[in-house]
């Protein structure tokens, strides 16, 4: 326990910006400050020099936050950039991630059957084949020896094929994600 104190205080020490800023103490600036009791407006500037201080302090501290975070100071939005890193920081809602984080109970379809792939080769069936509709693609991948699909019912398959239909045209046309992408390269279209 105390070992692992030792190691906290000691990464600390080397991180300044782990480190708090300590105020000037008040009782020193008002011993400071009393120096100066024949004149009231130096009294008040050594108040104001303690408070320039931790704003000193502070500012350097941002500076610091600039560098680690690799944000050039010459950059023009560099404040908002930096703003933006510690908003990720600090509320999970601004990360950005591959896959959304997990919600409770079983993981939709985690069964034996893989929707996505189910839908891939159904599809490729039906531009591959001329008479091919769906039911026709789940039965021929139910029968045929070579199909990983091979012993799973066809009206199974057939219902796994349309739920993953029904993700896509659930998701992926509501996604601001590819709303975006979709004014992007319409403007890209536009000027070129």
């Amino acid at each position: 326990m105390e070992e692992k104190m030792a190691k906290k205080r000691a990464s600390q020490a080397e991180d300044p910006l782990k480190t708090p800023i300590v105020r000037p103490s008040g009782l020193v600036v008002a011993i400071v400050a009393y120096g100066y009791r024949e004149d009231p407006m130096a009294q008040e500037a050594v108040w104001n020099a303690a408070e320039e201080w931790l704003n000193r302090e502070k500012a350097k501290k941002i500076l610091m936050l600039l560098e680690r975070f690799r944000i050039p100071l010459k950059e023009p939005d560099c404040w908002l950039a930096l703003s933006m890193r510690l908003a990720e920081e600090h509320y999970p809602g601004l990360r950005v991630v591959d896959y959304p984080p997990r919600t409770r109970g079983r993981p939709k379809g985690t069964g034996k059957i893989d929707r996505y792939e189910l839908y891939m080769d159904v599809e490729i069936i039906l531009r591959t084949q001329k008479d091919a509709d769906i039911a026709k693609a789940c039965r021929f991948l139910a029968k045929d020896r070579k199909s990983r699909w091979r012993g799973h019912p066809a009206e199974s398959l057939e219902a796994r094929y349309y739920e993953q239909l029904r993700e896509f045209e659930t998701r992926v046309p509501n996604s601001p994600m590819i709303s975006f992408l979709r004014r992007a390269a319409a403007r890209i279209c536009k000027n070129s």
